[in-house]
């Protein structure tokens, strides 16, 4: 294996345990929302993640919020994932010029309110 091979490996390994970090600290956070004090450790929800079949660690309520909750970022994940996109159709049809164009665009609920927000 060449250097720039070993690198990319490297870098990919860094972005999967950043990213499982990030998945791991967000189903906990969601957790600790809904369960307070009986929310599990974030080792007991990361070996639950990586190995089902293991359910020593959670009981089945938190169980099922764990899949809820990492369910719950995966939508949220695809949804900004489908933006992203769209905003590069619109951008480079011509639609839109910035990002703030297109997210009053797409959600003008929503912008009027982070606009309001931010004047105040």
């Amino acid at each position: 294996m060449n250097r720039s091979e070993k690198e990319k490996n490297l870098l990919l390994q860094l972005l999967s345990e950043m990213a499982q970090g990030e998945t791991v600290d967000y189903v906990v956070r969601g957790m600790q929302e809904n369960l307070g004090a009986d929310a599990p450790t974030v080792e007991a929800v990361r070996e639950y993640l990586l190995r089902q079949d293991n359910t020593d660690s959670l009981d089945i309520q938190q169980q099922a919020l764990v899949m809820d909750q990492l369910l719950e970022f995966a939508e949220v994940n695809f949804r900004t994932t489908c933006d992203l996109i769209r905003y590069r159709h619109f951008k480079s049809a011509g639609l839109v010029s910035s990002t703030e164009e297109f997210l009053a665009l797409i959600y003008p609920d929503e912008t009027s309110d982070w606009r309001e927000e931010e004047s105040t």
